[in-house]
């Protein structure tokens, strides 16, 4: 059988997208919290803070890696020759 071979475009992409949601998601519960209680406050604990801190985290350090590659990749001149094949 013939191997299907991953384009590094394409994990590239996925994980930007995870990077993205990782990010947006802990800023969307919170904005959705304070909009949603009573009092005006925020009334997280402080290990959903810590919970929420992390995700974001996550995600930056995910979106950093992928425009290390990228770089890399530019580097290297890999983006012009598959642009070239296709």
């Amino acid at each position: 059988m013939r191997e299907h071979k991953q384009t590094t475009g394409d994990w590239l992409s996925a994980l930007t997208i995870m990077g993205r949601i990782l990010i947006l998601v802990p800023i969307v519960a919170s904005l959705l919290g304070f909009i949603l209680s009573n009092d005006g406050g925020l009334e997280a604990s402080s290990g959903d803070a810590y919970v929420m801190g992390m995700i974001f985290l996550c995600g930056v350090v995910t979106l950093v890696y992928v425009a290390i590659k990228r770089f890399q990749e530019g580097l290297r001149g890999e983006a012009e020759v598959k642009e070239d094949k296709e």
